[in-house]
């Protein structure tokens, strides 16, 4: 393998995290509305805008770039056991949502209404009141990565699109 064909694998790893990220943000978004709708009026605008807030100060975008930088685990541990890579990758993004998600949600600001908590208090309480969508989302993450990256490179190190094969230096005029 060569120093270009790393690179973009590379690339593509990185764009696959950044889009499943994405994705999961969406979700845990639009989760959070859904779920402040039933319980507060308002319009959807307004609980959107509210979700969004909440995702950016309560601890869901700390939690993502945490989990970035031990993404880099979870993919070296895939390269060595190479089991179902589907449900691998969601089983270690809900996991590390979870983990992460609760001690991130735990340290974030509080507001000045919001009862003082010690910091296991605080990750149970996270645990409780957001746990099945921060799996969720963490899984979603795990399939975006999945689909959007280590679906289009093979084992070999080669990048695969489709049927068609991209090889070093092909196409070139000799």
């Amino acid at each position: 393998m060569n120093v270009a064909s790393a690179r973009v694998r590379i690339l593509i790893r990185v764009a696959g995290y950044a889009l499943s990220a994405l994705l999961a943000c969406i979700f845990y978004v639009c989760w959070i509305a859904t779920e402040t709708s039933f319980s507060s009026p308002g319009s959807v605008r307004d609980q959107l805008f509210a979700a969004l807030f909440f995702c950016v100060i309560g601890g869901f975008s700390a939690a993502l770039l945490v989990m970035s930088a031990l993404w880099i685990v979870v993919v070296w541990t895939f390269r060595r056991i190479r089991r179902s890579a589907a449900a691998y990758f969601a089983c270690a993004g809900a996991i590390l949502m979870l983990l992460v998600g609760c001690v991130a949600t735990s340290l974030s600001p509080k507001f000045l209404f919001v009862e003082d908590q010690t910091f296991f208090e605080g990750a149970f309480i996270a645990l409780e009141r957001q746990g099945l969508c921060l799996a969720l989302s963490g899984a979603l993450l795990g399939l975006g990565y999945w689909f959007f990256a280590e679906k289009h490179c093979t084992s070999e190190g080669k990048l695969r699109t489709g049927a068609i094969r991209w090889k070093p230096g092909a196409g070139s005029s000799s």
